[in-house]
C-alpha cells in the first residue's frame, strides 16, 4: 500500500477487519509512507530523522462484525487477503508492495478518507488515467471519435522549462496516442498520426497564473517531442463557460505578440444533474464537483452511487469512481441523514455490496495517532538514554502533551543539559 504525504490512499482490500491486526509501516525520506500488515504486532516505535516506523491497531467496527464474510477475490497485486490490485503509474510503486487496508461503516454509511489538504489533483490523474476514453466521451465527444484509445502511452511527466539547469515541473498528465484511421490528422503536413494529450488540472480559484503556465507547458513539450500536442485543463474551481477554449496573450504595446489558446473543462460551471443521471460512469463521478441544486444533493449522490454500483465495472473501477463521488460532495447535516436514509431503503439495496469496499475516515487518523504514539516512545527513549530512568509522573507529562508540544519537547531534549531544563515537573 502506498500513502502520499498528504496521507491520500492510493490502494486498497476489501478485507474485514481482524482482532490482533496491525497496520505498520515506515515513513520514507521520499515523502511516502509504506505500510505492511502484520498480526499480534506491538506498537513498539522508534523515529529517527525523518524515518518513523510506526504500528497503528485495527479494530473492527460494530457493521463489519454484523455482516457475514464474503469470500475473497485474489487480483493481480494484492496479497491473500486484497481484492483490489492498485494499478498506478509504474514509478509511484517502484520499490514499494501493495498490501491491504480496511474498509469500515459508520451506523451503516461507509466514510471515504479526508485528509486535512487533500491531493486533489492524485486523486483524479488516478481517475482520468483509468477512465481517459470516458473523460473525452464526456466532455469532448467529437474528439472520442478521432482518438484509438486501446495502447495508451503515459509519458514521464517531469519536464524542464530551460534545460539543462531549468526549473523543473511535474505535469499532470501526458498521453502519446494514435488517432484513428481515416480522422483528420492534427494539423496540415502531419503524416504519422500520432499526438499528445495534455491534460492540467487546477484546483486553485483563478487561472491568472495558471494561463502562461500553460503556455510553457505546451512550448517545451512540443520542443521535446516534435508531435502536435493537444492541451486541456480541467478546472475543480473555475467555471467560466463549463467546457470550451480559454486563451493566454502577450502583448507588447497594443500588438497581440501571442495568442495561445487551450479547451478547457470548468465543473463549477456545468449541470450536475445532468452529468449526475447521465449514462457516462465518470460524468457521475465529477458531479459532486459541479453545479448541484441544494435540495436534490442527497438524491444525486445516492443515485450516482446506485449507477456505480450496478455498472458491472470491475471492483477497482468501480471504487475510482465511488471514492471521487464521496471525496468531493459536499452535504450538510440534514443532507447527510437523508442520504443515510435512502442507502437504507430497498432501492438502494445493491449499494450496500460496494460501500463495504470503501475506506473510513479513521484510517487515515489512526495512521496520525500512530505516528505520534511513535514520536511520543522515541521522545521519552531519548529522555532516558540522556538523564537516567523516568519517573511515572514524568511519562505522564510527555503523553499528556499536545502534538505541538511535543514537537518542541524533541528539540528541547537534544539541547538540555539536565532533566529540569525540560520544564517538567518530577
Amino acid at each position: 500500500m502506498l500513502i502520499s504525504r498528504d496521507r491520500s490512499l492510493l490502494s486498497r482490500s476489501a478485507c474485514r477487519p481482524m482482532p490482533g491486526r496491525f497496520l505498520a509501516g515506515t515513513w520514507r525520506e521520499s515523502g511516502h509512507i509504506t505500510l505492511a500488515h502484520r498480526e499480534d504486532t506491538d506498537t513498539e516505535t522508534i523515529a529517527a530523522g525523518l524515518h518513523v516506523r510506526f504500528a497503528v491497531p485495527i479494530v473492527a467496527s460494530p457493521m463489519a462484525l454484523m455482516t457475514k464474510p464474503r469470500r475473497e477475490t485474489k487480483l493481480p497485486g494484492t496479497d491473500l487477503l486484497g481484492s483490489m490490485a492498485c494499478r498506478l503509474a509504474h514509478e509511484r510503486l517502484a520499490g514499494c508492495q501493495s498490501v491491504p487496508a480496511l474498509g469500515v461503516w459508520f451506523h451503516g454509511v461507509s466514510i471515504m478518507p479526508q485528509s486535512a489538504g487533500p491531493d486533489h489533483d492524485q486523486r483524479l490523474k488516478v481517475l482520468l488515467k483509468e477512465f481517459f476514453e470516458a473523460f473525452f466521451l464526456c466532455f469532448f465527444p467529437a474528439w472520442a471519435a478521432r482518438f484509438e484509445f486501446i495502447d495508451i502511452d503515459w509519458l514521464d511527466k517531469e519536464l524542464f522549462l530551460a534545460p539543462p539547469q531549468g526549473e523543473k515541473r511535474q505535469l499532470d498528465l501526458v498521453a502519446r496516442l494514435r488517432l484513428r484511421p481515416g480522422a483528420p490528422p492534427p494539423r496540415t503536413g502531419v503524416t504519422d498520426l500520432v499526438a499528445l494529450v495534455h491534460v492540467e488540472l487546477e484546483s486553485r480559484a483563478s487561472t491568472l497564473a495558471f494561463r502562461p503556465r500553460m503556455f510553457e507547458y505546451y512550448v517545451q513539450l512540443r520542443r521535446d517531442t516534435g508531435l502536435p500536442v493537444l492541451p486541456i485543463a480541467l478546472f475543480l474551481r473555475v467555471g467560466l463557460d463549463g467546457i470550451g477554449w480559454d486563451a493566454y496573450e502577450e502583448h507588447f504595446w497594443e500588438q497581440r505578440i501571442v495568442r495561445f489558446e487551450y479547451a478547457y473543462v470548468g465543473l463549477p460551471a456545468l449541470d450536475g444533474e445532468q452529468y449526475a443521471t447521465g449514462e457516462n460512469l465518470l460524468g457521475v463521478a465529477l458531479s459532486a464537483l459541479m453545479r448541484l441544486p441544494v435540495d436534490r444533493r442527497a438524491e444525486l449522490y445516492a443515485e450516482g452511487l446506485k449507477r456505480i454500483a450496478g455498472s458491472g465495472e470491475n471492483d477497482y473501477r468501480r471504487f475510482l469512481l465511488a471514492e471521487c463521488l464521496e471525496a468531493y460532495a459536499e452535504l450538510d447535516e440534514a443532507q447527510k441523514e437523508r442520504l443515510q436514509a435512502l442507502l437504507h431503503t430497498e432501492a438502494y439495496h445493491e449499494v450496500e455490496p460496494l460501500m463495504k469496499t470503501t475506506y473510513e475516515r479513521g484510517i487515515e487518523r489512526g495512521i496520525e495517532r500512530g505516528i505520534e504514539q511513535g514520536e511520543r516512545r522515541s521522545a521519552l527513549r531519548l529522555m532516558e538514554a540522556k538523564f537516567g530512568p523516568l519517573s511515572a509522573k514524568v511519562k505522564q507529562q510527555v503523553e499528556a502533551l499536545s502534538p505541538e508540544a511535543l514537537a518542541q519537547l524533541q528539540l528541547d531534549v537534544l539541547k538540555a543539559q539536565a532533566l529540569k531544563e525540560l520544564r517538567l515537573e518530577d
